[in-house]
């Protein structure tokens, strides 16, 4: 056989593994919404999603899809994900979306700006108290106070 004839043979063996392949793309990651958007690229038309927060995948969010991103709401952490079409699957991915311990003070009022709960410790010029403050919420605070935040 001809050199060309093999290099041929080999190029077109390689271009039909590769449009069967399933390629796990960057998440797109909004930490202060806690969004997630898993993005592949494949040529199937059902997908099936898994992610877990173990790479065993023991508990997964099992998702069934025709598109080729999907958004998700998840806590911070870490997750591992993968996609299967049929018999085929993409290799596993780690993903983390991380703790983002923030707070806001305006108009008299303190609002969780993170994506995590907190645990507010509050000096007042009337007192002092610690208080615990969900994920997005506010709560009415007095001028000159001493706030610290931390995650719960």
């Amino acid at each position: 056989m001809k050199k060309t004839t093999i290099i041929g043979i080999n190029l077109a063996a390689i271009a039909i593994l590769l449009a069967v392949m399933i390629y796990p793309l960057k998440p797109e990651i909004n930490l202060k919404e806690r969004e997630v958007r898993l993005r592949w690229v494949a040529v199937y038309r059902d997908y099936t999603v898994y992610i877990d927060d173990n790479e065993e995948f023991t508990s997964p969010v099992v998702i069934k899809t025709t598109m080729k991103d999907y958004p998700l709401k998840l806590e911070p952490g870490v997750y591992f994900w993968k996609i299967k079409a049929g018999r085929m699957s993409s290799p596993v991915k780690k993903l983390s979306l991380l703790s983002d311990v923030s707070i806001k003070v305006k108009n008299g009022s303190l609002e969780n700006d993170g994506n995590v709960d907190l645990n507010i410790s509050m000096e007042t010029p009337t007192g002092a108290f610690v208080v615990g403050l969900s994920y997005k919420d506010k709560i009415k605070i007095e001028d000159n106070s001493n706030i610290t935040a931390k995650e719960k």
